[in-house]
């Protein structure tokens, strides 16, 4: 089975090579523009604590992001006009989840590696791949919009 992923329209297929560059671009694109200090806590690991080195814990967790991109991608992803409300969900040692809300009802979920979780293009590989064998044999109605 080839490591492929559905495109944000449905349907056609993107080679790994192509989705790597899609990716990265992409990601620079949401670590460039200016972040309003009301995205803080989106940034921060919030969590939990550690009984010790607790700086270089939290540090390894920091991840920066532009948070309107966000918002725009997830939007475009799901045919909606604008993003009404965007929540954290939860965060592990690894990652940071989010739950966007759109004006059209619709509901978009995004996780955000922090730099700790490893080379995102392995990650992301890896993350889609199980998404869809679980789709293919499960038959599982959720499908991967857009990968970052």
């Amino acid at each position: 089975m080839s490591r492929q992923m559905l495109t944000p329209r449905g349907g056609s297929f993107l080679s790994m090579k192509i989705l790597r560059l899609f990716q990265s671009r992409l990601f620079r694109q949401m670590c460039t523009a200016s972040i309003p200090q009301q995205y803080e806590h989106f940034f921060q690991y919030t969590s939990g604590r550690w009984l010790w080195d607790e700086e270089k814990e939290l540090r390894e967790r920091y991840r920066k992001f532009n948070v309107d991109e966000l918002k725009r991608i997830a939007t475009e992803s799901v045919g909606a006009k604008s993003c009404v409300s965007m929540i954290k969900l939860n965060e592990g040692g690894y990652n940071k989840v989010f739950k966007l809300v759109m004006d059209n009802g619709c509901v978009a979920i995004a996780r955000v590696p922090c730099p700790n979780a490893g080379p995102a293009c392995k990650t992301t590989a890896s993350e889609v791949a199980t998404m869809e064998f679980v789709s293919n044999h499960l038959k599982s109605n959720q499908r991967i919009r857009s990968k970052i």
